[in-house]
């Protein structure tokens, strides 16, 4: 029997499904479920492993004793679409974190949802790197939600990173074949020729995120094969950080805003349709919490923070031709 390494990290695959059913494993993902994750991306088992004391045991250990077994996976993906009329890879997986689809002319709304009724979770399957007829190991989750966060550097690809995510682990290791899969995605586009406003104020902006600040819990269920059933989030609180260059106060006025706690509008938009990005908060409920001075490069920064009151923010894809 051969035990040479055969498996490397540049031909690794994921695929990634919503599951029809809240709650119920997908059971069958092929080609189409591919997703263009990003080499940080990762799957991987939290089993629970209870050592066994006793009162004699000193220099003695038993068994140790297997318990339950959720999974842990983070899924990153730049944000691109896939050309007119679809928003790409990343579309699935971010439903899995709390956030609603809506479609109006090939354009996409992605909405934060608190109705149980709307939330989705998905199955994922993940292949180590070896394209050879069943010399990969094929290792599976389900029930997954996740935590996310946004980057937007400028002159950089934004990038969406789907967190924490948590589920249930579908079991030991299977040797499988990967599925022959064609990335239709289009470039990533780079955030240049972007407009940022927060209070109506366009500043130059070096770099801005948004994130969820979403836990996620795997729920316990003992009637499970691995202890674990649904995924829910319990708390979320959306809040973004930009950093700008450093203005006078005729252009823009960040810390009277904060010590008044004035609500205002927030965007920031990039690109071209069928390949239009817009993340704002729709209702001007912007906030900012803090206020810092900062260098970058030796040119002075403010470092700004902020939440979405009532989690109000939007993320707008424009596939449109």
């Amino acid at each position: 029997m051969s035990h040479e390494p055969k498996n490397v990290k540049a031909e690794e695959l994921f695929l990634y499904k919503l599951q029809t059913t809240f709650g119920t494993a997908e059971t069958t993902l092929n080609s189409t479920h591919y997703i263009d994750a990003l080499p940080e991306s990762s799957i991987e088992n939290d089993a629970q492993i209870h050592e066994i004391d006793r009162a004699d045991g000193t220099f003695g250990q038993p068994a140790a004793v297997f318990g339950d077994m959720p999974v842990n996976c983070s899924l990153s993906f730049y944000l691109r679409t896939n050309g007119a009329g679809d928003p790409g890879y990343w579309s699935d997986p971010i439903q899995c974190a709390r956030f609603k689809e809506t479609d109006d002319a090939n354009v996409f709304t992605y909405t934060p949802t608190n109705l149980r009724s709307e939330f989705k979770d998905g199955t994922c399957w993940y292949y180590t790197g070896n394209r050879d007829t069943s010399q990969s190991l094929l290792e599976k989750g389900s029930n997954l939600m996740f935590n996310w966060e946004i980057e937007i550097p400028t002159g950089g690809v934004p990038k969406l990173n789907l967190s924490d995510g948590k589920g249930v682990h579908g079991g030991a290791h299977a040797n499988a074949t990967q599925p022959t899969c064609t990335d239709v995605g289009t470039s990533a586009s780079a955030v240049i020729g972007a407009t940022m406003s927060i209070g109506g104020e366009s500043y130059k902006v070096i770099t801005a995120s948004v994130m969820g600040n979403q836990d996620v819990v795997s729920t316990m269920d003992q009637s499970a094969t691995y202890g674990h059933g649904y995924t829910l989030p319990t708390a979320a609180k959306i809040k973004w950080s930009a950093t700008v260059y450093l203005v006078n106060v005729s252009d823009a006025t960040p810390l009277a805003d904060l010590i008044a706690g004035t609500l205002t509008a927030w965007s920031i938009q990039w690109g071209v349709a069928p390949y239009k990005f817009t993340l704002s908060s729709p209702n001007d409920k912007c906030q900012i919490t803090s206020v810092k001075k900062s260098e970058q490069d030796g040119v002075q920064v403010f470092e700004l923070e902020g939440l979405f009151v009532d989690n109000d923010f939007t993320i707008d894809v424009d596939t449109s031709t």
